[in-house]
Parts: C-alpha cells; structure tokens; sequence
C-alpha cells in the first residue's frame, strides 16, 4: 500500500486574502505619508511667509529710525527712509525667470541705495526681500500724529492667485477649503517706530 505524503502550503486562496491585506495596509500607510508631507509643506510655506513678513517691518523700522529726515512714501509704490529706498508691487506674484503672467511681476519689494528718492532707476546693488510665490498685498506707513512716530503694517501673501480671495487687495487671503489651499499661506505684521535721529 501506497503512503499519502502529507503537503504543507499556502493555498491560492489564501495568498490572495494575506495580499489584500498587505495592499490595504501600504495604501494607508502612503495615504498617511503624503497627508504628512502636505502637512510638512504647509508648516514651512507658512514660516517663510511669517519670516518675510517680519524682516520687512524690521528692516523699514530700523531704516525709519535711523535716518535724519522723515520719510517720504507714496503707500502704492515706494518708501524713502535715511539712505534706502523701497520699491514694490503691490497683489503681484513674485515670479523670478521665465515669462510673466498678468498677475506676476520680476520686482516685489526691493531695496536699494539710490542717488535721489524716489525718483530714478533702481541702483544696483538690490535686494528683494520676498521669496518666490509670493506677493506684497499691503504695504504701508503712516505718520500716528505724536512726534516721530510711524506705523508700518505689511501683508504678505504665499500663492498662486487662483488659491487666493481678492488676490490683488490689500486683504487677499486663502480660500478656506480650496484645493490648494495646502500651498498657500498669508501673515501681516503692524508695528510702530519712533524716530532716534
């Protein structure tokens, strides 16, 4: 009499259900990653937009309170303080090579060093003081009436002009809800200086 060999193994079924639930379980773990990494994405566009934001009301704040004479602004495209000279665009993308659309500029808010304010080129050497994407919506100073003192507000703003509600006011911000909303991010700082010279 033949002996039955007994055979051990996965069955097809089997195989089939354990490879269901390690697809299953890859395609939570990718779903966590990438929300992880919009989430990662979001946090630094919202520092830079925050930080870009801050070293401009620093930088025309220390300019305003060291130079001897007032300064001199128009709140739509300049501000003259000491020896620099701020030029901006304001609810324009910063778009820095290649061709621009309606809604984009190659200047967003540049500093400089000129020979008369605010009148003629920008000199050289430059600075432009926002980063790529994103876009001035206000910008500007006023004179708070005691002796010597300044208010200065800026709103930056983080995104493509199709993420944005009024993109080219000085209140532009994220549409809440939007699709690429994860992409977009708006901060305003307001401080007021007084004049040391």
């Amino acid at each position: 009499m033949k002996k039955l060999l007994s055979q051990t193994g996965f069955t097809l079924v089997e195989l089939m259900i354990s490879t269901a639930i390690f697809s299953s379980f890859l395609f939570l773990i990718t779903g966590m990653m990438l929300r992880l990494g919009r989430t990662y994405s979001k946090g630094i566009i919202s520092s830079q937009t925050q930080n870009a934001a801050r070293a401009i009301v620093t930088e025309i704040g220390h300019s305003i309170q060291f130079s001897a004479s007032a300064p001199t602004y128009d709140n739509a495209t300049y501000i003259c303080a000491g020896s620099q000279r701020y030029n901006y665009n304001l609810g324009k993308q910063l778009k820095l090579s290649g061709s621009l659309a309606a809604d984009q500029t190659a200047v967003g808010l540049v500093a400089d060093n000129p020979t008369a304010c605010p009148g003629g080129p920008i000199a050289n050497p430059q600075r432009e003081l926002l980063d790529e994407n994103m876009r001035l919506a206000n910008l500007s100073i006023t004179n708070s009436g005691a002796s010597g003192l300044f208010t200065i507000t800026v709103r930056v703003v983080y995104g493509d002009f199709s993420a944005l509600d009024n993109p080219t006011s000085t209140a532009a911000a994220c549409k809440s809800g939007a699709v690429g909303s994860a992409f977009c991010s708006a901060s305003e700082f307001s401080t007021t200086v007084q004049k040391r010279l």
